[in-house]
């Protein structure tokens, strides 16, 4: 066995939240159905989008039962989230949350951004426009390291300050702190990349207050 020198301490680590629903491809479906329609309705926001369409974020009162669904895979990501890094008795009450739909085509992207005065930001794949859905080539999510110093570092190649990239799969939900810096690259399979994204907060026994979205993922 090595021997080590000297202890080693996480002091500043990020929780990242990543599973991928088995039964995702009827509710899916559904999500497909409703976003298309939607996106055929209304115009659409500019964002952190550059091109696509993101749709207002009143996603979760649509009408349908896959929204419901959706939002209780979330709500159970969160709570498994929140156990496993802090611990039981810091789960909230409830997590207030909006969400909306983004649909890009090949070439669209979304820009650096973080989701301010919110406590988590999800994503969630519906589809990735990829010819093999089990491979996707392009549109990943890319998470940058939050600690400002390490961004700093131009000296050649370092371990610290580079970005993670996760590659959409559909069924796909990733979770992470809403203040950490993310974008997407861009699409550039034949089809639509479809994902829905959420701000969340949490509620404790104080009122919490009314949330918006304002970012894409």
């Amino acid at each position: 066995m090595e021997r080590r020198e000297g202890d080693i301490s996480d002091w500043w680590p990020t929780p990242v939240f990543m599973h991928r629903w088995p039964d995702h491809a009827r509710i899916n479906a559904d999500l497909e159905s409703l976003i298309l329609a939607r996106m055929e309705a209304t115009p659409g926001l500019r964002r952190s989008n550059i091109g696509g369409w993101h749709s207002a974020e009143d996603l979760l009162a649509w009408p349908s039962p896959a929204i419901g669904v959706l939002r209780g895979w979330v709500e159970r990501s969160l709570t498994e989230l929140i156990r496993g890094t802090v611990g039981p008795r810091a789960v909230p009450q409830s997590f207030p949350m909006a969400a909306w739909a983004n649909v890009n085509r090949a070439g669209h992207s979304n820009d650096i951004h973080d989701h301010g005065n919110h406590v988590w930001a999800a994503v969630y794949y519906v589809a990735t426009g990829a010819a093999d859905p089990e491979v996707p080539s392009s549109g990943p999510l890319e998470l940058r390291d939050p600690r400002a110093g390490a961004s700093r570092i131009h000296l050649g190649y370092s371990s610290m300050g580079l970005s993670r990239l996760i590659k959409p799969l559909a069924g796909m939900m990733v979770i992470f702190p809403a203040w950490l810096w993310h974008a997407v690259r861009p699409h550039a399979d034949p089809g639509l990349r479809i994902s829905i994204a959420f701000n969340i907060a949490e509620q404790r026994p104080v009122a919490g207050e009314q949330i918006s979205a304002r970012n894409g993922l």
